[in-house]
């Protein structure tokens, strides 16, 4: 737990690394309280800004981060990783193109920014544009091969455009990572699709996917000796 009594003695750059520290084990109220410290002496503060937008967009409160982005953005417009927070931050669904503006300014200031690829390759998703998707995964593996959100976008983006096997290739490769956790039933392996067996389903994400994967279980069922939920 954050000591309050002693930031007052410690410089903007020990405040930066503390806030960083405490943002690595999720103390979101601390990380908050370290930079409102700092940002009452320096309220332009480019990294406290951004740092603090990232407290906000963890705890969903996507508005106010994006307002603290577009903030620090105005003292530090050369910062990829502040277009791409921004275009993160606003809602595909409703203003992709917005989004996506932002997106690529990151990606133009540097074209290896794995989450402004990542985020684009999502906000096309979310507007319907599989194979931009597509592309834009593609390109976050070709220098980041080893990319969970990479294979994942790609997979689902895939499986969205009836590309069957590359799609279930990308989400399997995504399973047990981030927010596609794997369970494991006793000493019970993964099911690699073999005929005859006894097979658990189990919900992994949202009711969404939920909704959309159950179309898979007539088959399941049609292949399984039994198919248990």
């Amino acid at each position: 737990m954050v000591n309050y009594k002693e930031l007052k003695d410690k410089t903007p750059d020990e405040l930066i690394e503390l806030a960083q520290k405490y943002l690595s084990i999720e103390e979101y109220t601390d990380v908050e309280r370290i930079l409102c410290e700092l940002l009452d002496s320096v309220p332009d503060h480019p990294q406290a800004l951004f740092i603090l937008g990232k407290v906000y967009s963890k705890m969903e409160r996507k508005g106010l981060a994006n307002t603290l982005y577009r903030k620090a953005l105005e003292g530090a417009p050369e910062r990829s990783e502040l277009w791409g927070a921004i275009g993160a931050s606003i809602d595909s669904y409703v203003n992709p193109e917005e989004a996506q503006k932002y997106l690529k300014k990151a990606i133009q200031l540097n074209p290896e920014n794995e989450a402004a690829w990542v985020n684009l390759s999502n906000s096309y998703a979310l507007d319907g544009k599989y194979t931009k998707s597509v592309e834009a995964a593609e390109r976050v593996l070709q220098f980041q091969p080893d990319s969970i959100a990479g294979h994942d976008n790609y997979g689902m983006s895939c499986l969205a455009l009836g590309r069957w096997e590359e799609g279930w290739d990308g989400v399997e490769w995504a399973l047990g990572h981030g927010y596609r956790p794997e369970t494991q039933f006793g000493e019970e392996g993964r099911w690699e699709g073999e005929k005859g067996q006894s097979v658990i389903v189990y919900g992994m994400q949202g009711i969404g996917d939920e909704i959309l994967y159950s179309s898979c279980v007539p088959d399941l069922i049609e292949d399984s000796r039994e198919a248990v939920s």
